[in-house]
C-alpha cells in the first residue's frame, strides 16, 4: 500500500511538532512538508503530490479560512481537515461549506487522526457521529432562520423584555425595572412569544441565538 503523504500548516513550531511526533509512527503515513501559514502551503503544494493537508485555521499572512478555497482550485485532488482548538458546529460548518473533507481539534489523540486520516483519504469525507449529528441540528436551525425573519419585528420594549426573559428574570422582576405593571410584561411576554413562534425560555433563547439578539456577555 503506498504511504499516505501529508502536510502540516501550522504556525506554530511546537504544535507543529507535536503533530508530526504523532503522525509519523502511523503506519503507511508519511509527513513530507510542512508549513507555517497558507501563502507558504500553497506554495509547497505545487512542488510535490500531496494526498492530505491538515490546516490549522488561525495562522498570519493567509489563515485556513482563505488556504483552503485556493487549495480546493488549484489542487483538486488534496484533501484537506481542517485543525483549530474550535469545536463548535457553526465553525465546522463553515470549514465544510469552504471545502474541507474533515475537521480534528489540535489536541487530538493519535487514534482520532488515525481514524480521521485513513477515511478523508479512503473515502473523501470524514467527520466523527457525534459532529455529524450536531451539524444536522445546526441545520435544523438555520432553517428556521427564514421563518422566523419573515415574523412581525420585536418592538424596542419588546427587545428589551426579550433579553430581561432570556436572562432568567420574572415578569415581576421585569415589571420593577421597567416601571410598569406585571400585566403590561404578561402582554409583552405572550407578544413576545408569538412573534418568534417560541413556546417556552428555551424558545427565545434559540430565537435569540439565531437572530444575533444576545450580547456577548449573555454566554460568558
Amino acid at each position: 500500500m503506498n504511504k499516505v503523504k501529508i502536510m502540516l500548516v501550522e504556525d506554530h513550531p511546537v504544535v507543529r511538532e507535536g503533530l508530526k511526533s504523532l503522525i509519523e509512527p502511523i503506519d503507511n503515513f508519511e509527513v513530507i512538508g510542512e508549513a507555517a501559514n497558507g501563502k507558504e502551503a500553497l506554495d509547497k503544494l505545487g512542488m510535490d503530490a500531496y494526498d492530505i493537508v491538515l490546516l490549522d485555521i488561525e495562522m498570519p499572512v493567509l489563515n485556513g479560512y482563505g488556504t483552503l478555497p485556493l487549495i480546493r482550485s488549484r489542487f483538486p485532488n488534496v484533501k484537506v481537515i481542517m485543525l483549530s482548538v474550535h469545536y463548535h458546529p457553526s465553525h465546522i460548518q463553515h470549514c465544510v461549506s469552504l471545502g474541507a473533507k474533515g475537521y480534528l481539534k489540535k489536541n487530538a489523540s493519535i487514534e482520532e487522526i488515525e481514524e480521521s486520516v485513513i477515511n478523508v483519504h479512503k473515502y473523501g469525507f470524514f467527520l466523527k457521529p457525534e459532529i455529524m449529528t450536531q451539524l444536522l441540528q445546526l441545520k435544523t436551525l438555520r432553517n428556521k432562520e427564514v421563518h422566523y425573519k419573515n415574523r412581525t419585528i420585536l418592538t424596542e420594549r419588546e427587545e428589551q423584555i426579550f433579553k430581561a426573559l432570556c436572562e432568567g428574570k420574572t415578569e415581576k422582576e421585569i415589571a420593577l425595572d421597567f416601571c410598569v405593571s406585571t400585566h403590561t410584561v404578561h402582554s409583552h411576554r405572550e407578544n413576545i412569544y408569538s412573534k418568534t413562534d417560541s413556546k417556552n425560555i428555551a424558545g427565545l433563547i434559540k430565537y435569540g441565538i439565531i437572530n444575533n439578539k444576545l450580547p456577548p456577555e449573555f454566554f460568558t
